[in-house]
């Protein structure tokens, strides 16, 4: 672990500050905009499916009202146009009618496609007025998560049924198509602000690294080292402390020179 630190230290006070400040905002604003993701995700994924079962929910109950005519007449053209009416919505995966008997009077299967999983779904009580209840089911070779929606037809569902599956696999998909749309104008923007963070960095950091310059360069000179020579970038600084390695034993005499003389208090 002690190592680990000073390696961090050593690196840290490598870095430049100009590479420091844009770190650090660009970290600042990747681990706040990736909450913000996770947020809309939650919060697109509640509402729209909230809203998705409500507005099926209204469906099917208008569906159950204008089937009841076509169960006692058994008019099993009838129940197609509402069948097809259901699944028009392009949220609705299928839609099948049962009758009193628990027979299927009319679906948007195919026949002898019936899936197995949708046989005994949501059988309503008597005095229910809608169910649902989440399945798994397969069509032209796909894999659905769907929500049955049911409602009775008739007083008490004398008459049958009215089925309606929810496409949850359909409304995810809309969900990370949006999403991904979103993520996109997200890592357009940190780019743009990892470009305006490198140009304004620079330009707060510059004033800094002028003043560091002399410094290194003095404290070079105190150390030792080599100072570089006239002409250089750094040339006034290096002068100032090759002046100042001159001046140094002049300053304690100077600095007596300079005081003035103490007059001892009566």
């Amino acid at each position: 672990m002690a190592i680990v630190k000073k390696l961090f230290q050593k690196l840290f006070f490598r870095v430049s500050i100009r590479t420091k400040i844009m770190v650090m905002i660009l970290s600042m604003s990747a681990v706040f905009g990736s909450g913000i993701l996770f947020f809309i995700y939650f919060q697109l994924n509640k509402t729209l499916t909230l809203e998705t079962i409500n507005k099926t929910l209204i469906l099917v109950d208008g569906l159950s009202s204008k089937a009841a005519g076509p169960m006692q007449a058994e008019d099993i053209n009838g129940l197609q146009l509402i069948i097809g009416e259901a699944i028009s919505q392009p949220d609705v995966a299928y839609c099948f009618i049962k009758d009193g008997k628990g027979r299927v009077a009319a679906m948007t299967f195919e026949t002898g496609t019936f899936p197995p999983a949708l046989q005994n779904i949501n059988a309503l009580k008597p005095d229910e007025p809608f169910g649902t209840q989440s399945a798994v089911i397969r069509l032209q070779d796909r894999v659905f998560d769907v929500i049955d929606i049911a409602s009775p037809i008739g007083p008490r569902g004398t008459l049958g049924t009215v089925h309606v599956g929810l496409n949850i696999t359909l409304i995810m998909e809309k969900l990370v198509t949006h999403l991904t749309f979103i993520m996109l104008v997200g890592f357009v923007s940190l780019g743009t602000l990892a470009v305006l963070t490198l140009v304004f960095s620079s330009i707060i950091v510059s004033p800094v690294r002028g003043l560091m310059n002399p410094i290194v360069i003095l404290s070079a000179a105190n150390a030792g080292d080599s100072l570089p020579e006239s002409g250089s970038a750094t040339a006034p600084a290096a002068d100032a402390s090759r002046s100042s390695r001159r001046e140094r034993p002049r300053l304690p005499l100077v600095f007596f020179i300079l005081l003035p003389p103490i007059v001892p208090s009566p």
